[in-house]
C-alpha cells in the first residue's frame, strides 16, 4: 500500500521542471553517488538486523531461523545488485558508462526488498533466484514508469512496489 501511496503521490505532485525536456537530461542525473552508496549500505545493514530481529527467535534452537534470515538477506541483496550490474552493462556496452553504482545499489535494494518477506524459510539458492527476479522486476517497472512519464526520483514505487508483489 505504501508503494501505491508513493505512486499516487508522485503522478499527483507532477514532474519536477524540465523533466522530460531532453536538453536538460544530464541535469537529472544523480550528482553524489558517496551519499548513494553510504544511504545503501545503511539500508542494507538495517535490513539485516530487522530480518533477522523478526523471526523473534533469537534464542535456543530457533535462532537458526535467524541465522537462515540474515544468510537470505545477504544473497538475496547481493544477486539483485549482480543482476543489475549485468543488465546495465549489457544494455551500455558500446557506451562509456558502463558500469552504473546507483543501479548496483538500487539492485541491492531491490533483492532486500523482494526477499523480506520469506528470508527464514526458504532454502538458499532460492534467496538467489528471489533477488534476480527482484533486480528484474526492479529494472521492468522502472522502464515503465519512464515511459509513463511519471517522475519518481527516487524510483519508489518499482523498487517498493515491484519487488514488493515478487516477494509477496
Amino acid at each position: 500500500m505504501a508503494a501505491l501511496g508513493s505512486l499516487v503521490l508522485t503522478v499527483a505532485l507532477g514532474p519536477r521542471k524540465n523533466r522530460w525536456n531532453p536538453k536538460h537530461a544530464n541535469d537529472f542525473n544523480p550528482s553524489n553517488t558517496t551519499y548513494i552508496c553510504l544511504a545503501t549500505l545503511s539500508l542494507y545493514t538495517c535490513w539485516i538486523f530487522f530480518n533477522a530481529g523478526s523471526t523473534t527467535a533469537l534464542a535456543g534452537e530457533m535462532a537458526y531461523s535467524a541465522g537462515r534470515a540474515t544468510t537470505n538477506t545477504i544473497i538475496a541483496g547481493a544477486s539483485g545488485g549482480l543482476t543489475l550490474m549485468a543488465l546495465h552493462y549489457y544494455k551500455n556496452r558500446n557506451e562509456k558508462s558502463k558500469f552504473s553504482l546507483v543501479m548496483i545499489c538500487n539492485g541491492n535494494l531491490a533483492g532486500l526488498v523482494a526477499v523480506t518477506g520469506s528470508c527464514d524459510g526458504i532454502e538458499l539458492w532460492a534467496a538467489f533466484v528471489i533477488g534476480i527476479l527482484g533486480g528484474l522486476t526492479y529494472w521492468a517497472f522502472g522502464m515503465l514508469v519512464h515511459k509513463l512519464h511519471i517522475d519518481d526520483p527516487v524510483d519508489a514505487f518499482p523498487i517498493h512496489g515491484g519487488c514488493g508483489l515478487i516477494g509477496a
